[in-house]
């Protein structure tokens, strides 16, 4: 079996990391499969890529709040199928290209604007394997799916109805294919800890022993939760010990001690 994962570099770290997480889980599942992983933003902006990634991390670290409003107006239905076609149009001969050269029998997305491209190439007779899409996030913007994708993935049964409303928002004639399975992982967290492992690792990390603990990540550009989505986690759970990791970024860690000391 051949396999060709697109994804995207330096858009943050999650659509590499699920990409990783395929590569680990494949190895170990489909060991004689041939996988690849194409970095389809590269591929289909060349140079310009790196000036998109920079200006997508300024954004988000400087003005969140337009990152925020343009993430709303995209989630509308016409700018959704606008945005999807948009990116179908830009991506569609790179796609080609890497699809011709490694000839897959199986192609897997990892990041929207790839899906998109993908999912419209394959509808369009474009693409001769199929397209697997895994839905990594609990709600998915319906930009991250796509016309066309032969299966789109949850991590969770829970997530079906809101990705039905949220596909649906933007193409209300298109069959929705989905199923559920349990998100891939790297393989080394795969193994059971000791109870002994356990309380070594909240000793490490300055964790109470017995507390349930809920980890909030920003992920790798440090995104921040608001302090009124902090407060409300507090207060539902008295019982429940926050951490929350702040990555490089001593501006948020200062903010962070200020807001709740």
């Amino acid at each position: 079996m051949r396999v060709m994962i697109v994804s995207a570099n330096g858009y943050g770290r999650g659509h590499e990391a699920l990409a990783d997480a395929l590569v680990e889980e494949l190895g170990v599942t489909v060991p004689a499969a041939s996988v690849v992983v194409v970095d389809g933003m590269q591929e289909t902006f060349g140079r310009l890529n790196r000036h998109w990634r920079e200006a997508y991390a300024r954004q988000v670290a400087h003005d969140p709040a337009a990152y925020g409003r343009g993430y709303a107006l995209s989630a509308l239905p016409a700018p959704a199928r606008r945005l999807g076609q948009t990116f179908w149009l830009l991506a569609t001969r790179a796609l080609a290209d890497q699809a011709g050269q490694h000839r897959p029998d199986v192609v897997a997305s990892t990041h929207p604007f790839m899906t998109n491209a993908v999912g419209r190439m394959r509808r369009h007779g474009q693409l001769a394997a199929p397209v697997l899409v895994p839905l990594h996030n609990l709600d998915p913007h319906p930009s991250w799916m796509s016309p066309g994708v032969d299966l789109h993935v949850a991590n969770v049964p829970e997530d079906l109805p809101r990705i039905e409303r949220n596909f649906r928002r933007a193409y209300q004639r298109v069959e929705l294919r989905v199923a559920t399975a349990t998100p891939p992982v790297d393989l080394r967290l795969h193994s059971r800890f000791s109870t002994v492992q356990r309380a070594a690792a909240r000793r490490r990390f300055g964790l109470p022993d017995e507390a349930a603990v809920l980890l909030v990540s920003g992920g790798s550009l440090d995104y921040r939760l608001p302090d009124e989505d902090f407060h409300a986690v507090l207060d539902c759970r008295a019982d429940l010990h926050v951490a929350v990791t702040t990555g490089k970024s001593d501006e948020f860690a200062a903010a962070l001690r200020s807001a709740f000391p």
